[in-house]
């Protein structure tokens, strides 16, 4: 009987300290810091969220589609200094390993990594009545964003847009641990992700609601302008012509732009000579003189022009 009971007691012994390290670790790797930054302090108003919204903007580049295309169409040709720089392409020679192509995959999913972010978080914060319409205004501009990078995407990476059935791209829609592998998706699911983001956009969008300081000039943000002349593209790839023809007009007749009359040269009223500081300040422009010519000013994003 004592046997029994020197067990008994043993066995408590050994519990109870194996009991309290247990609770020991989680003390040490279950705790939250101060000042820690998690997504009910990043979306805890409206301001916060279009701050969060300006980065998503930050990560939509187009660069590296202009030089693939660019270089690998042969719009551009090897420069008599060129000392192998993109030789490969130039020699049409495209692999897997191909930087540029990297860079495309890469760079949206990372927009769309954000957008679907930014949503995740947006969900946890209760607008105000009056903060409703700059609550979902904020949504439809990120969601217009994740439907023109899954756009892109297809671009370079389907087999055939115009095939529904074909394979397009890796369909993402919410925040994925970093070892997740996701089969592609056919044209049809994204196609159909697509549409479902901009009709979103198109229903929430609200030319009304202000755009922060910090903000660039809100017709560089997204709108009904660029939606129009997104959906032009995106019928046009996919070889629904009737539609690509319907929204090419909607921006032709909605987007209240006109063609510029470009001035050549200086006007006969500024009288400095072509050589001088004046005459090239007129011109091109400084950051206190704006250019008396209205592509300089459109170039240097000073003014909208003709910009979309």
């Amino acid at each position: 009987m004592k046997k029994q009971i020197y067990r008994i007691a043993l066995a408590a012994v050994m519990v109870i300290p194996s009991v309290s390290l247990l609770n020991s670790c989680n003390d040490a790797i279950d705790i939250i810091q101060e000042g820690e930054l998690d997504d009910a302090a990043v979306f805890s108003s409206v301001a916060n969220m279009k701050s969060y919204l300006l980065g998503i903007y930050g990560r939509v580049n187009t660069t590296s589609e202009i030089k693939l295309t660019s270089v690998f169409t042969d719009e551009v040709g090897i420069g008599p200094a060129n000392s192998g720089f993109d030789y490969s392409l130039h020699r049409f020679i495209l692999n897997s390993g191909e930087g540029y192509s990297a860079a495309i995959w890469a760079s949206h999913y990372i927009t769309i990594d954000r957008v679907n972010r930014f949503l995740r978080g947006a969900a946890l914060y209760t607008p105000t009545t009056s903060e409703v319409k700059e609550y979902n205004d904020a949504l439809a501009q990120a969601r217009a964003i994740r439907a023109f990078a899954y756009f892109q995407l297809e671009t370079y990476f389907s087999t055939d847009m115009k095939d529904p059935n074909a394979l397009g791209v890796v369909l993402n829609d919410t925040v994925q641990e970093i070892d997740v592998k996701l089969p592609r998706s056919t044209n049809a699911e994204i196609f159909a992700f697509i549409e479902n983001d901009l009709a979103f956009a198109e229903a929430n969008l609200d030319p009304s609601v202000p755009v922060p300081n910090t903000y660039p000039a809100k017709y560089m943000m997204v709108n009904q302008n660029f939606i129009n002349a997104m959906k032009a593209r995106y019928y046009l790839y996919r070889g629904d012509h009737p539609k690509a023809r319907q929204f090419a007009q909607k921006v032709i007749t909605e987007s209240g732009l006109a063609l510029s009359q470009a001035t050549p040269v200086v006007p006969t009223n500024i009288t400095a000579n072509p050589t001088t500081l004046q005459w090239n300040n007129n011109f091109y422009g400084t950051s206190t003189v704006s250019s008396v010519n209205p592509y300089r000013m459109m170039w240097a994003d000073r003014t909208q022009g003709e910009v979309i």
